[in-house]
């Protein structure tokens, strides 16, 4: 029996959809992550801390990172100047 080609071109549009949707939902985490922007601060003043700020709700930040930082010879003045 002949199909007539609208059917064949509809059966084909299906096939490539469905093998696309399989090829990309099977793509590592990584690969399927949007571009994010980081939230950064610099906290303290006798001891200072870096701060990568979590966003809980976003795949790629449901994260929080604290770090104590120590600089050698550093002007409190200047940092109070530019940070606040």
């Amino acid at each position: 029996m002949k199909q007539p080609i609208s059917q064949i071109v509809k059966l084909l549009s299906i096939l490539v959809f469905t093998i696309a949707g399989i090829l990309f939902s099977t793509l590592p985490a990584y690969a399927q992550t949007p571009q994010c922007i980081h939230g950064m601060r610099i906290i303290g003043e006798k001891t200072i801390y870096l701060s990568h700020m979590p966003l809980f709700n976003s795949t790629c930040h449901s994260y929080q990172v604290l770090l104590e930082a120590t600089f050698q010879e550093i002007n409190m003045n200047w940092i109070s100047k530019v940070y606040s």
